[in-house]
């Protein structure tokens, strides 16, 4: 009931600033900072929702690996909104350093991934104070992430039976 109302919430806020005519109304920053927010909070209640599904189990099967991998990608698509949301805020917090790129936005869904496992391209960089905490906190989650919680579930990963079950 909590994901449908916040799906619901985001959907309605992405229309309205979808609706919207003129990107510099001043009606935008809080519709695109709102949908940004809420699909951020979709996202952090789903991985809540999967982990505890994942933690509460007391034998872990291919579907609970298949649920950690799940949390591990939806780590990077929370990131991405918030580095997005940060762009709404503030415009100036992602330097491109690269003039292929082009103008414009960068692509923080990428470099939210490239962060996430820790690949450091170094296309985008993050400029302020807090781009760059989110982007360390975000690296350290992931390294963390894949070094312990999925390094316990394989090794806790329950072996077939001899009926194959």
């Amino acid at each position: 009931m909590i994901a449908a109302i916040l799906g619901g919430i985001q959907v309605g806020l992405t229309v309205v600033n979808a609706g919207l005519k003129e990107p510099d109304s001043p009606v935008y920053p809080f519709t695109a900072g709102g949908a940004l927010a809420i699909t951020a909070i979709l996202i952090v209640y789903c991985i809540y929702c999967v982990l505890r599904y994942v933690l509460q189990s007391r034998v872990v099967t291919s579907d609970h690996i298949y649920a950690g991998i799940s949390v591990y990608l939806m780590l990077g698509l929370a990131f991405g909104c918030l580095y997005y949301l940060l762009t709404v805020l503030n415009a100036d917090c992602f330097a491109v350093n690269s003039s292929k790129l082009g103008e414009g936005t960068p692509d923080l869904m990428y470099f939210s991934f490239v962060t996430l496992a820790t690949l450091g391209y170094g296309d985008i960089t993050p400029v302020t104070r807090v781009a760059r905490t989110m982007a360390e906190v975000e690296a350290v989650a992931g390294t963390l992430y894949i070094a312990v919680f999925m390094a316990l579930l394989v090794s806790r990963r329950a072996e077939p039976n001899d009926n194959g079950t």
